[in-house]
């Protein structure tokens, strides 16, 4: 790909090129003649090459060279001479003999008695310095550091916009991050790619039986980017732009972020059966006997969140600006307005507040864009209301099987809307605020809003089989229902059952050391007698004796035996295998845990 940007090679031709000659070759050639004076040196510059687009003859003494970062203008006084080394070897060798150790540091140069040859010019040391440097760049991978100044004052809090964009023009700043633009500023083997971003992709995770480079291809494909975005090398991938690298960023941080929360949902689920069912037996006995009930709102299971509030980073910042309150419901509900035009709204209920949050959705019109619609962002959410739980002085429903709630605030309009999941929204409520009333009435009185004023209605509720649900004209015709003292089919989950039969359980006491003057044996030198043999496994630490029929249970120290041992065949070494402990115990052992009756594999037997 062709890539524009100033090359600065006409330049440097221009001052140390020798076919057309340049600058530096013009002053040597100069300066080889008797009477090379500077102004010689300028006749040959403006006779030679005064073509050059690079340089112009402003006067008489000075020329200018359109270097990329500017123009710089010289005076040709003094070349000459400058340029000029008149120190022969003689020269050389005679201080190199001085008797002054400070003088004869002053002359390291290697001399030759055999070597006749003219001292070479300054132009000559300055392009064969330059060469020797481009040669050692050349063999290695530099990295610059550029430092701008931005005061000629060294001082702090203090910018000059001119010098410092000076600087940027000279250092070449510009051009280097066009170059660098126009090329692939990230790269990476398959392999680590591969790793870092293979939950993006549903082909690449979990599993994935090809080659990391389709792999990687796979991923790619995940974020559909343009094939000029990325190119296939045959060990790394290649990505032009840094934003593509950032959506790539973002979309493993929202899939990990995914992942993390289904597991979390899952152990809540596990661990949380027993808060589960409390809420729900909470929330039924609300309306039981008072409401008819909806047959898919018996026994459904209470999630909490229905919009994925937790993934809309947007939307979760609307409750975020009024403080760090814990969101408890979040659900899709209809708003009624004065109309009983219904409206899509989203209802947020946290510790302290209810938010009630519009979705406009972003169009175009004809005399131009209101606001730009993209693939990503096609909403736009709006707080219509915020409520403080604190002002709700009552709820009320109606005793048909509707889904109509309409929550009375304290010196403001009501809030009527339908929400599906009505009892989990009240018990939530509840939860937080437990002083609101709530009241079941076929007849609401209900105070709304019209532009500036607050007008007082009546919310009529009617049995109608043909009824939508849905206020028309402050009339809700409601088919009919389940029975109010219907109740779910649920079973009160199991609970862990408490542990009996066993010693008092683990505590930090320390184990009481041996007595003093008591040898510690090893433990397959030791004869254990027969009650302390069937007593192992009913204590608290290995091989303790069972409780004590007299007091608390002891630990005794390990010491030889000196009870006689009855006659038995000889003792194997090999350990007796250890017995299973029922189901709903305490396995013995360190650090096991009670597993309830009925959950989860039966515990093993004590570590070894």
């Amino acid at each position: 790909e062709n890539i524009d940007y100033f090359n600065n090679k006409i330049c440097c031709d221009l001052v140390e090129s020798k076919k057309p000659l340049g600058l530096m070759a013009i002053l040597d050639d100069t300066c080889n003649f008797p009477k090379g004076t500077d102004e010689k040196f300028h006749q040959k510059i403006s006779s030679e090459i005064k073509d050059h687009a690079h340089l112009t003859i402003p006067g008489p003494n000075f020329f200018t060279i359109k270097h990329y970062a500017g123009d710089v203008t010289y005076n040709v006084a003094g070349f000459c001479d400058k340029n000029k080394d008149l120190l022969y070897n003689d020269l050389i060798e005679l201080a190199q003999f001085s008797q002054s150790s400070f003088i004869r540091d002053l002359f390291p140069e290697m001399t030759s008695k055999d070597d006749k040859k003219r001292p070479t010019t300054a132009s000559f040391k300055i392009k064969e310095s330059i060469g020797e440097l481009v040669t050692a760049l050349s063999a290695c991978i530099p990295h610059y550091i550029r430092c701008i100044k931005p005061n000629e004052k060294k001082a702090a809090n203090n910018f000059d916009n001119s010098m410092t964009m000076h600087q940027v023009r000279y250092l070449g700043l510009l051009e280097n991050v066009r170059v660098r633009r126009a090329g692939y500023a990230f790269r990476a083997p398959y392999e680590r790619f591969y790793y870092r971003y293979r939950v993006c992709s549903n082909k690449t995770w979990p599993n994935w039986s090809g080659d990391a480079k389709s792999a990687s291809n796979a991923i790619i494909d995940a974020i559909t980017v343009e094939n000029k975005e990325f190119q296939m090398g045959s060990t790394k991938i290649f990505i032009r732009h840094p934003e593509t690298v950032f959506a790539l960023e973002e979309l493993r941080e929202r899939k990990v972020w995914s992942y993390a929360t289904t597991i979390q949902d899952f152990f809540k689920q596990i661990t949380g059966s027993g808060a589960q069912y409390e809420l729900m037996m909470g929330a039924l006995r609300k309306v039981q006997g008072k409401k008819e009930r909806r047959r898919n709102s018996v026994e459904r299971y209470y999630n909490g969140d229905y919009i994925n509030l937790r993934d809309n980073l947007i939307l979760k910042a609307i409750p975020e600006r009024y403080g760090e309150d814990k969101i408890v419901f979040a659900d899709n509900i209809n708003h009624f307005d004065i109309k009983c035009a219904s409206n899509r709204r989203i209802l947020i209920v946290s510790e302290k507040a209810l938010y009630t949050i519009g979705i406009l959705v972003l169009t175009q019109d004809k005399k131009g864009p209101v606001v730009q619609t993209t693939a990503n962002n096609p909403f736009k959410y709006v707080l219509t209301r915020r409520i403080e739980l604190s002002q709700i002085g009552s709820i009320s429903l109606s005793t048909l099987a509707d889904n109509i709630i309409v929550i009375h605030v304290t010196q403001q309009h009501d809030l009527i809307f339908e929400c599906r999941r009505k009892t989990e929204l009240l018990e939530m409520i509840t939860r937080q605020q437990s002083a609101i009333r709530y009241e079941f009435l076929q007849s609401i009185p209900v105070q709304v809003k019209d532009k500036k004023k607050t007008l007082k209605k009546v919310l009529v509720f009617e049995k109608n089989e043909a009824g939508s649900g849905v206020p028309i004209s402050f009339k809700v015709g409601v088919p009919s229902g389940l029975a109010s003292s219907t109740m779910p089919n649920i079973k009160e989950p199991v609970k862990c059952k408490p542990i009996t039969g066993l010693t008092t359980p683990l505590e930090n006491k320390p184990i009481p050391s041996a007595r003093k003057g008591a040898s510690r044996a090893p433990p397959a030198a030791a004869a254990e007698p027969p009650a302390a043999a069937a007593g192992r496994g009913r204590g608290r630490g290995r091989g303790g004796p069972g409780p004590s029929p007299g007091g608390p249970p002891e630990i005794s120290p390990r010491a030889p035996s000196t009870a006689p041992t009855p006659a038995a065949p000889a003792p194997s070494h090999a350990p007796a295998p250890a017995a299973r402990a029922p189901p709903g115990r305490m396995a013995p052992g360190r650090g096991a845990l009670p597993i309830p009756v009925g959950r989860g594999p039966p515990p093993r037997g004590p570590p070894p």
